[in-house]
């Protein structure tokens, strides 16, 4: 279930300009409106036409539960939606509206995140994309993408989109920004952390979190001459991005390769596979190296 609030823009709050003195000496103090900042949490429309580029934000926060004062709400963040002139063949209307999620109470705890398949969830960045014609008619596919500019990506979220707010499909990362012909989907993350979703239909975007830990590694050993060859196998809902190698129970080595090759010594040596949210799995079985008295041959695995 959606949970939908709205708060309204604060007034604007009048500023002082700079006295200016004309010809004669009287001094003439101007009031000047200070710009109302966008408000939070509020749809958006605006009208676009063919041959014309055009853009709607918004802006989406945490809500307050009700009757409850929040204090450790989420940052705002800004979303946009733009469109190039080529993108629509007649005139239509284009509305985005924010999907709010609960803030955390006063001395509470936050709730959980609202699981959706695949070990993600929803996370608080979420907004529903509609386009509409004059007899309002759903506009779902255009002439070339538009562009979802969201400020801010934060750890372990990922970009995805629904048509029912449960099913939800990830979204690509392109290694440039231009989505590429035949693709429907696909984000670009910028120097400032912030990210660009093309896409070439409507519907619901959010940005996900991922819940769900990689699988405990299985690892297997050799020793070859004076090396100890470890090979990690570990599957994730959307990737393993990492591993941590400890040795005796100690954080030695981080690394983004499945292989690692170590100087042939005697210890414990455990992989911890990580994702790209930060989700740890499982601590791998033990890898035993001890000593042999076998002439040549001064180590072993022990099974």
């Amino acid at each position: 279930t959606t949970t939908t609030a709205t708060a309204s823009a604060p007034a604007a709050t009048p500023t002082t300009a700079a006295p200016t003195t004309p010809t004669g000496g009287t001094v003439t103090i101007a009031t000047l409106p200070t710009p109302a900042e966008p408000p939070v949490n509020e749809p958006e429309s605006a009208a676009a036409t063919p041959g014309s580029s055009g853009n709607v934000a918004v802006v989406v926060g945490s809500s307050p539960s009700t009757g409850v004062e929040s204090t450790t709400t989420a940052a705002p963040v800004a979303v946009s939606l733009s469109w190039p002139a080529n993108a629509f063949e007649g005139p239509v209307t284009v509305q985005v509206t924010p999907q709010i999620q609960a803030a955390v109470p006063a001395g509470g705890i936050a709730p959980a995140p609202l699981p959706v398949t695949g070990g993600l969830a929803v996370g608080t960045t979420v907004v529903q994309i509609n386009l509409t014609t004059a007899a309002g008619e759903a506009v779902t596919q255009f002439n070339a993408p538009l562009v979802i500019h969201i400020s801010s990506l934060g750890s372990g979220q990922m970009p995805a989109y629904s048509h029912n707010g449960t099913t939800w499909t990830m979204i690509p990362q392109l290694s440039s920004p231009n989505l590429p012909d035949g693709q429907p989907d696909s984000y670009f993350i910028n120097p400032d952390r912030s990210i660009d979703i093309y896409t070439r239909h409507a519907t619901l975007f959010g940005l996900l979190l991922d819940t769900q830990a990689p699988t405990k590694p299985i690892v297997t050993a050799r020793i070859t001459g004076a090396k100890l060859r470890l090979t990690t196998r570990a599957t994730d809902n959307v990737a393993v991005t990492s591993y941590r190698l400890l040795e005796n129970g100690h954080l030695v080595k981080r690394t983004t390769q499945p292989d690692l090759v170590l100087t042939s010594h005697i210890g414990r040596f455990q992989i911890v596979a990580v994702d790209g949210a930060g989700n740890l799995s499982r601590t791998s079985t033990p890898i035993l190296v001890t000593r042999t008295s076998t002439k040549g041959h001064p180590l072993r695995i022990k099974e």
